[in-house]
């Protein structure tokens, strides 16, 4: 049961970069537009 906790967590936290990164390239691509 800890494993899956700590599985989801990592995974949480890898969307949650994700979602950083992207966003600062969306905002990069507006401004060089």
């Amino acid at each position: 049961m800890l494993k899956i906790k700590f599985v989801i967590g990592v995974v949480q936290l890898q969307v949650f970069k994700g979602i950083q990164v992207s966003s600062r390239v969306i905002k990069g691509t507006n401004e060089l537009s």
